[in-house]
């Protein structure tokens, strides 16, 4: 399932044996998200439709923030 971003917003990004903030991401307004069927460590993980990036959030930011999209159906 694709999800689009509805409003600009910043999460905290992690190194992956670090728990301190490293730095703030932003996950731009129009942008496109597929869902993950395996969600590891997060409530809700998406993957950037349009680079290799990856995100992971708790339920309440991705309801917030995101709408899911209908993908055209190709004949």
């Amino acid at each position: 399932m694709k999800f689009k971003c509805i409003r600009t917003f910043e999460i905290d990004c992690y190194e992956l044996d670090d728990e301190e903030s490293s730095w703030m991401f932003e996950i731009k307004k129009d942008s496109l998200w597929e869902l993950r069927n395996s969600s590891g460590d997060y409530e809700v993980m998406l993957d950037d439709c349009e680079d290799d990036r990856w995100v992971g959030l708790d339920r309440g930011t991705f309801k917030n923030n995101f709408i899911r999209i209908l993908e055209e159906l190709n004949d």
